[in-house]
């Protein structure tokens, strides 16, 4: 990926949160538009993973490129989900949000918008690594 284009996703999910979107709802509908495709019932479903399963549990941008993996190819997602997670796990520490960014507002403004960057440009380098394309 240029930095051009680098550049215009990282505005892209900047507007996102902006309008109100979390971060598993920021990967998803990046992944939905890069598809040419739309489902409002898909983005407030996945409002369930936001902020940890809301409980601080497993991290939002980590659930939410789970699903992007899944939605590119549903027969290699035990194999590209598991790579996500071991890259996921090495890069922050743990998988839970809390145990991440803790509790406070501040480091959630502050932490979140990089991981779901980072988030959402590993799943863009797991599905070039495996051949695959969210625009099928």
């Amino acid at each position: 990926m240029d930095d051009e284009k680098r550049a215009e996703d990282i505005y892209l999910m900047r507007a996102l949160g902006a309008e109100g979107y979390c971060c598993s709802q920021i990967i998803v509908k990046m992944a939905l538009d890069q598809k040419g495709a739309e489902n409002e019932d898909m983005l407030n479903a996945v409002a369930a993973l936001c902020n940890g399963l809301k409980t601080g549990s497993n991290c939002g941008a980590l659930t939410g490129a789970a699903l992007v993996l899944a939605m590119a190819e549903k027969r290699l997602a035990a194999i590209t989900v598991m790579t996500l997670v071991d890259w996921f796990r090495k890069t922050y520490g743990s998988l839970d949000c809390f145990d991440i960014i803790g509790d406070t507002r501040e480091w959630r403004a502050e932490l979140c918008p990089t991981i779901v960057q980072e988030s959402y440009f590993k799943v863009l380098e797991i599905l070039e690594e495996y051949g695959l394309c969210l625009l099928s």
